[in-house]
């Protein structure tokens, strides 16, 4: 068995990027192999904290707990850099970038996805 996570919405900006989180790592706190990919504006959730402001309670950094837990790397959307005008430096250490293809090859391969 194994567990897909695919990520669209943008931290902080309602309560179901949080809850898709906290699910991905209870998937993965029962060690069921887990994959998250950051699709759309869910890419956002891949940015590195950039100051003061953020902290460990908030959704900015959540992502990175993924990686803490075992589930990586973090997948994104190559397309979704230019989309949002991103540089892949910006994103978290262990993002790596997927084409729509291999996305495609990913949710047939896993017995369960899950979109939030």
């Amino acid at each position: 068995m194994s567990n897909l996570f695919i990520f669209t919405r943008p931290p902080g900006g309602n309560c179901l990027a949080r809850e898709a989180l906290d699910v991905a790592l209870t998937s993965a706190a029962f060690d069921i192999p887990t994959q998250a990919v950051f699709t759309g504006e869910g890419i956002t959730q891949l940015l590195k904290p950039s100051g003061e402001l953020h902290s460990h309670n908030q959704p900015e950094r959540q992502a990175g707990d993924l990686l803490t837990f075992g589930i990586h790397p973090l997948y994104y959307l190559e397309q979704d850099l230019e989309r949002y005008q991103l540089g892949d430096a910006l994103l978290l250490e262990g993002a790596t970038p997927l084409t729509p293809s291999d996305l495609h090859t990913m949710i047939a391969a896993a017995s369960c996805v899950q979109s939030f």
